[in-house]
C-alpha cells in the first residue's frame, strides 16, 4: 500500500507503441489480410507494461539509461523496466511491396513465405507482371531464371542456393512464380490471340486424328464384312454344288 508520501508512477510510452499494445493484434494473423484484435481497453499506465512474444518470434527492448538493447525470443513474456521501451519495426508489405506498410513490435522469424508483384521486360520488349512467392527456408525446385536474378551466381557461375540479408540475417531460400500477366494491353491481346490459336490448332489436330482413326476403323470393319460375304458366298456355292451332284446321282 502507498504511504502518505508515495504515489503511483505512470510509465509513458510513445503513441505508436500505445496504439500497438491497445490493439493487441495476433502477429501470426497479421501475416495475411486477416487481422485479429482482442479489443483491449486503454492501458493502465501505473501497471507493468508486458507483451507476450509468440513462438519463433523476437522482440527488441532498448534501455535508454544503460544504452543497451536486449532481444527476447518467444515463447516468452516481456516486461519493461522503468527506462526500457519497445523497438517499433517498420516492415515492407502489400503487393507490390511498399516500405513502411507494417508497424509492429514483434518480428516473426519463419520459416514462412511472402508474395510480391514485379514488372519485367523480356528480350522482345514485352512487359510482364509476375506474382512471386518467396519461401524463407523450405527449399524446393524453382525457375532458374528467377532464382538467378534473385540469388545471383557464385564463383563457379552456379546459381546460389539462397540470398542472405546482412542487415537482419533474413535468408530467402527459394522463389516460385505464381502467375505471369502482360502489363501492356496490346501484348495481352496478342498473347490471348496466340493462346486461342494454339488451342484451335490443338483442337483441330485432335479432331483430325480422331476422324482419321474413325475412318480407319470403319475401313477395317468394311474389309471384314466383305471378306465375310465372300466366305459366305463360297460356302453357299459349295453347298449348291454338293446338292447338284446328289441330284445327278439319282
Amino acid at each position: 500500500m502507498l504511504t502518505q508520501d508515495e504515489e503511483l508512477w505512470k510509465k509513458e510510452l510513445p503513441t505508436n507503441v500505445e496504439s500497438l499494445l491497445c490493439q493487441a493484434r495476433d502477429p501470426l494473423a497479421d501475416r495475411s489480410e486477416r487481422v485479429m484484435s482482442f479489443g483491449q481497453a486503454e492501458r493502465d499506465k501505473t501497471r507493468v507494461v508486458s507483451f507476450r512474444v509468440p513462438h519463433n518470434a523476437a522482440v527488441q527492448v532498448y534501455d535508454y539509461r544503460e544504452k543497451k538493447a536486449r532481444v527476447v525470443f518467444g515463447p516468452e513474456m516481456v516486461m519493461l523496466g522503468p527506462d526500457e521501451q519497445f523497438t517499433v519495426l517498420s516492415l515492407s508489405g502489400d503487393k507490390p511491396k511498399r516500405p513502411n506498410v507494417i508497424k509492429t513490435i514483434c518480428l516473426l522469424l519463419g520459416p514462412d513465405f511472402c508474395t510480391d508483384i514485379i514488372t519485367i521486360e523480356t528480350a522482345d520488349h514485352a512487359r510482364l507482371q509476375l506474382q512471386l512467392s518467396y519461401n524463407w527456408y523450405d527449399v524446393f525446385n524453382s525457375i532458374r531464371i528467377i532464382c538467378s536474378a534473385v540469388f545471383g551466381f557464385d564463383e563457379k557461375l552456379a546459381v546460389k542456393s539462397s540470398l542472405r540479408f546482412a542487415q537482419n540475417g533474413l535468408i530467402i531460400s527459394s522463389v516460385d512464380i505464381q502467375s505471369v500477366e502482360p502489363v501492356d494491353q496490346r501484348t495481352r491481346d496478342a498473347l490471348q490471340k496466340s493462346v486461342q490459336l494454339v488451342i484451335e490448332i490443338t483442337t483441330n489436330s485432335q479432331e483430325a486424328t480422331a476422324r482419321h482413326e474413325a475412318e480407319r476403323l470403319e475401313q477395317e470393319a468394311r474389309g471384314r464384312l466383305e471378306r465375310q460375304k465372300i466366305n459366305d458366298q463360297a460356302e453357299a456355292e459349295k453347298a449348291r454344288k454338293e446338292l447338284l451332284e446328289l441330284e445327278a446321282q439319282r
